[in-house]
């Protein structure tokens, strides 16, 4: 329990770096698929969304998970409280982070807009609905 912040903190880094390895293997196979140089640009534009999700991430949830591990450790709230004030003013900086990551996806992918704009319902889905009629000459 102590640790349910440490841990993603630790495991996201190393998550993300075998996840922009993957992209870089996919736009290799493309890239000899296709052999153009396009799809690099996509995976460069992707490998930048990764890092700055993660950075951010680490940046504001790692010290968050450090301060309720040392709460969790101390024997008095006397000892405690600085470091749950800390805590606090992190969380209210954590919520407008997270916050921005959604906007972030939404200028960068344009199938992450695209899903978006299908949810809130001002862009139609490509599938059109075919009205047929059976009539029955009795």
């Amino acid at each position: 329990m102590y640790f349910q912040r440490v841990i993603p903190s630790i495991l996201f880094p190393i998550i993300t770096i075998i996840l922009i390895c993957e992209l870089g293997k996919a736009t290799k196979i493309v890239e000899d698929v296709r052999k153009t140089s396009s799809s690099s640009k996509t995976t460069a534009k992707w490998n930048k969304l990764v890092i700055h999700m993660t950075i951010t991430f680490i940046i504001i949830e790692f010290p968050i998970g450090i301060c309720k591990l040392i709460t969790a450790t101390r024997d008095t709230y006397e000892e405690a409280v600085i470091y749950e004030s800390l805590t606090k003013i992190l969380n209210m900086i954590y919520v407008p982070m997270s916050a921005t990551h959604c906007i972030i996806c939404y200028k960068m992918s344009s199938q992450y807009r695209d899903t978006v704009l299908k949810i809130v319902g001002n862009k139609k889905s490509n599938v059109h609905p075919t009205v047929s009629m059976i009539t029955s000459n009795s």
